[in-house]
């Protein structure tokens, strides 16, 4: 694993399956699926050989890149599911730029209701605004709608219903928004290797 851990450069984004059911990663994983099929719930931008920025609750914040991997469902081999993925040539002039703007933005509260305001942040939100702002303003990975609905049934999932009337909220489906396994097919990026097998 080390030895991977050398192959990565910053701006790499690192794609992970996160354990637990309370913290809603089942729930984010049924609702889409990343590049290749594999089930990822969560995002964290590669900064350097010892750190990753990704927003958690309960706020954003920078942790060393084995830390990260740690914090990931294993393989049956014992392997962290984190696929590696990289910014095609023509864009990765825009890294330095968003890893400053991520930088900034440590010590924000996480987003849990995952809505539009700018004072908080979600793991993949995080991603796509640094990156908006690093490209003068356009988007390089794209808003999507959100979607809470059970792929099988079309039905909005139960977890998230109880997750939104928790807060006295409506489940906002279809609203703007972001989910890291979308993230992971964006056309702009390219997958490196994954350090563990996600099928």
């Amino acid at each position: 694993m080390t030895a991977q851990i050398t192959l990565l450069q910053p701006g790499d984004l690192l794609f992970q399956q996160r354990p637990g059911i309370a913290c809603g990663c089942e729930a984010i994983r049924q609702v889409c699926t990343g590049i290749d099929g594999y089930l990822i719930d969560h995002v964290g931008l590669y900064v350097d050989s010892h750190h990753v920025i990704e927003a958690v609750s309960p706020r954003v914040h920078c942790i060393p890149v084995q830390d990260f991997l740690a914090g990931s469902v294993t393989d049956a081999a014992g392997n962290p599911r984190v696929l590696a993925c990289r910014l095609k040539p023509e864009w990765q002039s825009c890294i330095p730029r968003a890893i400053r703007k991520a930088a900034e933005w440590l010590g924000m509260p996480y987003n849990r209701d995952y809505g539009q305001r700018k004072d908080s942040y979600y793991c993949s939100e995080l991603v796509v605004d640094a990156f908006c702002h690093a490209n003068e303003g356009v988007f390089l990975f794209e808003e999507t709608p959100m979607n809470f609905l059970d792929p099988t049934t079309g039905v909005l999932l139960d977890f998230w219903i109880q997750y939104y009337q928790g807060m006295g909220k409506a489940v906002p489906q279809g609203k703007p928004g972001s989910h890291p396994a979308h993230l992971s097919r964006a056309k702009c990026l390219r997958p490196l290797f994954s350090f563990g097998r996600f099928i």
